[in-house]
């Protein structure tokens, strides 16, 4: 009996060290890691960095050995294209994806939370809630895609926007949640107008509107009068209301404002839609980034921007136009009734245990010079020096760096050259040559008598020497 206890703990142990081997298998750190080219002459350009690990795994690039946020990934053994301007070691991370994972969010009225499960990139998908619609249509909500690098055990804040509602009999109300402005509905409720949709947001590191990364705008409230739709949620500029005093939609930078001279409805502001004209049957400004303008009498509101300036690879559609649905299957002329959040994320089953680097060097380009004389005599030979690079190749053929030369007229002398690493030069010297032709001398003659002087009067140049050195003989 105790043996077979032994054999059977033997076994257990045996069975966990090959199963620990395996995944540690899986997870070997990247070989064969290259970058071609392995070097670049400044201002730098692309390399195909390169790396392969085990079968089916996937290789991530970094610029740092631990931590810090991918580059992308690429199949092992595939190119990944990289652009530098300056010598940088990358790191090649090998893993296994898992699995594909995502979680839909819909509207409940109050703040969600989600905890990251694992570190990577997740995708962030939102959809605006729609503004009220009675016989004429509210505007329906916009659209937000981004994707964001996120820690495992992180916790991030969702907003579902809630759809606008019928406004209450001369009381300002019908706003949906998060955003939403309320409407207005008028004359013992015959007439009907109702409350603008939220917008639906993430926010990252605190609940206040500079914590959202993403925002997709709600749309306008409606009202009954004929033509008063509401506007659509963002896109970046949230849609216009109908009807003669329709609200404007929000944009990046301010909320929405009315196109007529009403002064009892408010304008959108930040995160928030306006107020509907309280003289009359009126629609509530959309949520957003900036909320969309509440209508004046008898008219629609406009509708919430969207943002995505917190996020990578973000992309928005504003919600007169088709966008994904939040559930799968078939797309949809943007979001009826309320928002919806979506968050996608990867597993991986192992990641390799170090980051294997290899760099691409950035090589300076020389500068060159040219020394030398500038003037000389016709005839004359002078010596020009070249410096700055490695080797050289002169206008005139040469290949020295320095060469002597004879030029019968004025001539410019070109250069250019390459480092030790075979880098082009940053600029062309140039030295321009001239050559001064050779004076003619003339001189006087003359007839004297014994013991008297003659003076002797050259000309043809500046400056002279007379043998024996004086003019006077």
């Amino acid at each position: 009996m105790i043996l077979k206890k032994i054999k059977i703990a033997v076994f257990s142990s045996l069975f966990l060290v090959l199963a620990n081997s395996n995944v540690k298998a899986q997870c070997s750190s990247p070989s064969l890691v290259t970058s071609s080219p392995a070097q670049l002459c400044a201002p730098g350009g692309t390399t195909n960095l390169n790396a392969t690990s085990n079968i089916g795994t996937s290789i991530a690039w970094y610029t740092v050995a631990v931590g810090g946020t991918s580059l992308g990934s690429v199949p092992s053994g595939s190119n990944f294209n990289v652009n530098s301007a300056s010598t940088t070691t990358f790191y090649a991370e090998a893993f296994l994806v898992n699995s594909n994972n995502n979680q839909v969010f819909n509207y409940t009225g109050a703040i969600q939370n989600f905890t990251i499960p694992v570190s990577g990139t997740s995708t962030i998908q939102a959809w605006g809630s729609q503004g009220w619609t009675g016989s004429q249509q509210g505007g329906k909500g916009g659209y937000a895609i981004g994707t964001i690098s996120l820690n495992a055990g992180q916790v991030i804040n969702i907003y579902v926007g809630g759809q606008g509602t019928t406004a209450s009999n001369s009381i300002p109300s019908g706003a949906g949640w998060n955003g939403g402005g309320n409407g207005y509905a008028w004359n013992n409720g015959l007439n009907y107008g109702g409350g603008g949709g939220g917008a639906s947001d993430i926010r990252i590191g605190g609940t206040a509107f500079s914590n959202r990364i993403l925002v997709a705008g709600g749309g306008g409230g409606s009202n009954n009068n004929g033509g008063a739709f509401g506007g659509f949620g963002g896109g970046l500029i949230g849609g216009n209301g109908g009807s003669n005093c329709f609200g404007i939609g929000g944009s990046q930078i301010s909320g929405g404002n009315a196109n007529c001279g009403a002064t009892a409805l408010t304008i959108g502001s930040l995160g928030q839609g306006g107020t509907g004209n309280t003289v009359g049957w009126t629609g509530g400004g959309g949520g957003g980034f900036y909320g969309g303008a509440g209508a004046g009498d008898h008219s629609g509101a406009g509708g919430g921007s969207s943002y995505i300036g917190g996020v990578n690879n973000g992309s928005t559609i504003a919600g007169n136009a088709s966008m994904p649905n939040p559930i799968g299957g078939a797309n949809i002329i943007g979001k009826n009734g309320n928002g919806a959040i979506r968050i996608s994320w990867q597993s991986t089953s192992c990641i390799s245990a170090q980051r294997t680097p290899v760099t691409l060097t950035i090589f300076p380009q020389p500068t060159l010079s040219i020394t030398g004389s500038n003037i000389i005599c016709a005839g004359n030979s002078v010596n020009l020096s070249a410096s700055g690079a490695n080797t050289y190749t002169w206008s005139n053929s040469s290949n020295a760096n320095n060469i002597s030369i004879s030029p019968l007229s004025n001539t410019t002398y070109s250069l250019v050259g390459r480092s030790l690493e075979g880098c082009l030069s940053s600029n062309v010297a140039i030295l321009s040559v001239t050559v001064n032709p050779n004076p003619i001398i003339t001189v006087n003659n003359g007839v004297i008598c014994a013991g008297q002087n003659f003076t002797i009067n050259p000309n043809g140049a500046n400056t002279y020497t007379i043998q024996g050195g004086n003019a006077v003989v």
